[in-house]
């Protein structure tokens, strides 16, 4: 701190001390005034008080003789004859004196309340003059103590800085070098990839990697869909799905290899448990979180089971796989609301989607029917095609599907032990093989 803020400084805090010591004499002074005033009204009250009731019945005495009789005679005669006149003005005084005597008394406690809410404030003053000096002297060791930390830091960042300095420049050195070395590397990579492509060796390895994919599907029924879609002459950025018991986002689910490659559809799911990681995973798909059913409005019971993939609305087909796995058992019941094909179509798609993968517990087959293939025909249907069973299924299929699919005219292009792959025969039937 400055030598002029200084003085500055101690001339502020000797203005305050005086002004705080004739504040002090002041409120002396006023204390004093105001209790004499209360002590000289409380007489006059007290006066106002004991000749407060006023009457025209005065004592009149009798003195000796008869000359003093008939001097109390003749008072008796005129106060009784004065009575009419004079009484009532008695009777004015004393509602007057009444009055007096309240207003006094009132103003009195309003006088000393006020006097105490005075005091008071005047002690809150002088408690705020202390704190307001404490607080200045406070800031102003903390103000010392910042700018002695300020200039320890300024030191120490001064010499770490130097320091930092040479590193980094000395590291830069080294950085250089080893570009260097990393662009001489490149150089010659460059050279080798030139010879291969020259060789015509890069093109036969780039045709190998476009089929390796990332199977999500049970049995490869994605690496499945993504080998024939250039034999019926699919671009997926115009592709669409309708997944029909979509389950997991990414496990198991036959359709996320296609979102992966940015189509994007609409998934149902009925189990509430499983909404939150479709939601979290395939945010660009339309989540319905409802049962798929026949008739829509009608909430179901839905069975959810330790199970992965088996929870149904059917509890028949809930205590069916129950009784064959007793590790399987019902984890909750809940209340779902229904939903038909017809308004899935309706509301989501302006035309058939292109791919269509319904796994539902044992409604595949009325599901199918609900669908007008005449007016509605997906490019690939994928269907469950067998019942739940511990025992890996071979050669065994829903027979029912399979000749309703052959009838509305789609191909069995593959069956995975699972799953079905039908492919619209009108467009396979004009595309080359």
């Amino acid at each position: 701190m400055s030598v002029e803020k200084e003085v500055i400084a101690k001339k502020l805090k000797k203005y305050a001390r005086m002004q705080k010591k004739h504040h002090t004499k002041l409120s002396e002074t006023y204390s004093n005034d105001m209790e004499s005033c209360i002590s000289s009204i409380r007489g006059n009250l007290l006066a106002l008080k004991n000749n407060e009731v006023n009457t025209s019945e005065r004592y009149i005495g009798m003195e000796a003789g008869i000359r003093g009789k008939l001097n109390w005679l003749k008072k008796k005669v005129v106060r009784r004859l004065s009575f009419f006149y004079v009484q009532p003005i008695c009777d004015q005084q004393t509602v007057y004196n009444t009055a007096a005597t309240q207003c006094v008394e009132k103003l009195l406690e309003m006088g000393m309340s006020l006097g105490s809410k005075i005091a008071s404030l005047e002690r809150l003053q002088e408690q705020e003059q202390d704190i307001r000096e404490q607080m200045q002297s406070q800031i102003s060791q903390e103000r010392k103590q910042f700018q002695a930390i300020r200039r320890q830091m300024r030191d120490e960042f001064a010499v770490e800085g130097k320091q930092v300095r040479e590193e980094l420049q000395k590291n830069s050195q080294e950085t250089q070098k080893e570009l260097a070395a990393v662009y001489e590397k490149l150089g010659q990579y460059a050279e080798s990839m030139e010879i291969i492509e020259n060789t015509g060796i890069c093109g036969q390895l780039s045709n190998a990697n476009s089929k390796i994919i990332r199977s999500y599907a049970q049995s490869g029924e994605d690496a499945i869909l993504f080998y024939i879609l250039p034999h019926i002459g699919i671009e997926l950025k115009n592709a669409t799905y309708l997944d029909l018991g979509a389950n997991h986002a990414k496990e198991l689910s036959n359709t996320y290899a296609l979102y992966e490659k940015g189509v994007r559809g609409v998934l149902v799911e009925a189990n509430p448990v499983l909404i939150p990681e479709l939601k979290l995973n395939r945010s660009e798909d339309q989540i319905v979180p409802k049962c798929l059913a026949l008739h829509s409005g009608c909430p179901v019971t839905f069975y959810i089971l330790s199970g992965d993939g088996l929870s149904t609305p059917d509890k028949a087909a809930a205590e069916k796989m129950i009784a064959e796995n007793p590790e399987i058992r019902i984890e909750k019941e809940v209340q779902v609301d229904t939903v038909t094909i017809h308004e899935l179509l309706e509301q989501y798609f302006s035309e058939a989607p292109t791919f269509l993968n319904i796994d539902i517990e044992g409604m595949e087959f009325d599901i199918l029917q609900e669908i007008d293939f005449k007016k509605i025909r997906p490019k690939v249907v994928i269907v469950e095609m067998i019942e739940y069973s511990m025992m890996i299924h071979a050669g065994s299929r829903n027979q029912r599907i399979l000749d309703y699919m052959k009838k509305n005219n789609y191909i069995e292009y593959a069956f995975t032990g699972i799953n079905s792959i039908f492919v619209d025969a009108s467009v396979w039937k004009y595309t080359d093989r």
